[in-house]
């Protein structure tokens, strides 16, 4: 701008050096005006570039912490409240999901061994809810297939083997089990009997594992014979007067006192 108007004056004011300075002067307050325009412009320009440009659009306002933040990707949605304890942890494999035994059971050892049995056998009636099931329990620690074993259960006289019974059924060790309750055996809740057999030798005694009556056996008995190899003694245990009879912990389960026969079923699938 200002060598624009020196240019423009130059020219018409070669004749009269006063009027040449004059044009000069002029020429220059008008640059200085121009420039204060542009200065004025520019301070604008660069005030409206900053509030558009600046903190205010594109700032911490717009694509800070409020848009993409701890509010949108942080915890609340990919953090401990989506992917946290509450979808994969505590919840999901806990003691209820992983089927842990709530509790665990202590079989004594009869002394039926001293008469050729076995004393402490590797299966157990750990509880029978007549017509429902018969739950086992696995006294040893490595678990039992029943698809691979010999057991024979027996209420006098009908016989099922655990192998037709439940071929799938896998006893953990230390765990329990339930099978069906096989659909020949007779008994109630007002009295029955059950052996469990190492075998399908029913007439020997000394394969019997475990025996168990109560209330007024409806049926044959083969309490005799269990009470030849030690594995009963005396009389049978009470009617079932709430669905199920429990073996308790701490007991041979050769006698009666090792039985409670008022408590409600509780079968058990578990692990220790």
């Amino acid at each position: 701008m200002l060598d624009m108007s020196i240019g423009l004056c130059i020219m018409p004011c070669m004749s009269n050096v006063k009027i040449w300075c004059a044009c000069l002067i002029f020429s220059l307050a008008a640059c200085s005006d121009d420039e204060a325009q542009e200065i004025d412009a520019g301070a604008r320009i660069d005030a409206t570039g900053v509030a558009d440009s600046g903190a205010a659009d594109s700032g911490a306002a717009d694509s800070g912490v409020a848009d993409s933040g701890v509010a949108d990707s942080g915890v609340a949605d990919s953090g401990v409240a989506d992917s946290g304890v509450a979808d994969s942890g505590v919840a999901d494999s806990s003691v209820a999901d992983a089927s842990i035994c709530p509790n665990s059971l202590e079989v004594l050892d009869d002394n039926s061994g001293a008469n050729g049995a076995i004393g402490l056998p590797d299966l157990v009636m750990s509880e029978i809810n007549p017509g429902d099931y018969i739950e086992l329990f696995n006294t040893t620690a490595i678990d039992i297939d029943l698809g691979a074993v010999q057991h024979q259960l027996c209420s006098p006289f009908s016989y099922v083997s655990l192998v037709s019974l439940a071929p799938t059924t896998v006893v953990p060790a230390g765990g329990f089990a339930t099978v069906p309750w096989p659909v020949n055996f007779v008994d109630v809740d007002a009295g029955g009997e059950v052996i469990l057999y190492a075998s399908s030798s029913f007439g020997t005694d000394t394969a019997i594992l475990d025996f168990v009556c109560w209330g007024t056996n409806p049926h044959g008995s083969r309490k005799s014979q269990a009470e030849t190899v030690g594995k009963w003694l005396g009389a049978c245990s009470p009617a079932i007067s709430n669905s199920a009879l429990h073996r308790t912990s701490g007991a041979t389960g050769a006698v009666a006192a090792s039985y409670n026969t008022a408590d409600p079923a509780s079968p058990l699938n578990c692990s220790p």
